[in-house]
């Protein structure tokens, strides 16, 4: 690694640099590590001045989840600090986290956004291109990933099912994602656009290799696929969808509207974290937010015993 930086930011610097160039990371993978290790640094240095990534000791992270106790910070964001100081450690060699076993408070406060069900309706009805129509439809409809739909290949799309690769620099876990009863005619309006891209390059450029990624686009007479790292077209598509429809929402703001939509409607968990990719409903339960009127519906379908043992006494 050579000299060591002196200073927080120029430490800060240098890590952003290796994952820009040297770990294949999303360009949100690498805003979320810097965003959240100067959180961590400009925290710590209160603490203690001379504070660095490589000189972090098992005492200076107790402090700082003191001090998380002492902000009342809610536990997502407490996870998601520790997260980037873990990491930008790591990557100067400081394993001291791994020695540490972290407890985390028990917190409900939803961190987390989704659309309301006139916000659904506006986006679903507004008027979209084939790719506009086909994103919003796999992010709100069958809960992908901006990545997932990034990585999808012709070959991904089958008679019923959708074959994902999950999240991670290499793809994570694949999985099967059954199709939504619209989903066919959105797929079907797509492939027809895509196919008209193809014929129209290929008039032109006989020998142009076609992708097997499912978003191409033609630049001077070549197809390209989507990048899947930047994914920044993908990010214009839906901010162009946004404004179309006068909705402000993210790729994640669809992505949980799913699983909202799957838990109003009664699904269980389990089966949401399914759909969703999820290892644990845990991880499930943050994106669900669960709030007051939740809360109030389910204590309306609690069984009134006392009501019913009365009705009993009075026949």
């Amino acid at each position: 690694m050579g000299r060591r930086p002196q200073s927080i930011k120029t430490c800060i610097e240098k890590f952003q640099w290796h994952l820009e160039n040297e770990e294949p990371c999303t360009l949100t993978t690498i805003s979320f590590y810097v965003w959240s290790s100067k959180i961590a640094f400009n925290t710590l240095v209160k603490h203690r001045e001379d504070i660095l990534p490589y000189n972090v000791e098992k005492t200076d992270v107790i402090w700082l989840l003191k001090e998380f106790d002492r902000r009342n910070l809610a536990t997502s964001t407490r996870k998601d600090y520790i997260a980037g100081l873990r990491k930008i450690c790591k990557f100067y060699g400081n394993n001291v986290l791994d020695d540490i076993k972290l407890r985390w408070p028990n917190d409900l406060r939803p961190n987390v956004d989704w659309l309301e069900d006139d916000e659904v309706r506006k986006v679903i009805e507004c008027v979209k291109t084939p790719k506009q129509e086909l994103i919003v439809h796999l992010e709100l409809c069958l809960g992908l990933r901006r990545v997932e739909v990034a990585r999808l290949t012709v070959d991904d799309i089958h008679d019923g099912y959708i074959t994902v690769l999950g999240k991670g620099p290499q793809g994570g876990k694949p999985r099967t994602v059954p199709f939504h009863p619209d989903t066919q005619d959105t797929l079907n309006r797509f492939l027809e656009h895509r196919s008209a891209i193809i014929s129209n390059t290929l008039k032109k450029n006989p020998n142009a290799k076609i992708p097997r990624e499912l978003y191409i686009h033609r630049i001077k007479g070549k197809l390209y696929a989507y990048s899947t790292r930047k994914m920044s077209a993908l990010d214009e598509i839906i901010k162009r969808v946004g404004a179309q429809s006068g909705v402000d929402f993210s790729h994640h703001t669809l992505r949980r509207t799913f699983g909202r939509i799957l838990y109003r409607n009664s699904v269980p968990i389990a089966t949401i974290a399914t759909l969703l990719g999820h290892d644990d409903t845990s991880t499930t339960m943050k994106y669900l937010g669960i709030n007051m009127d939740d809360m109030i519906l389910a204590m309306s379908k609690f069984p009134t015993f006392r009501s019913e043992a009365n009705e009993k006494k009075e026949t």
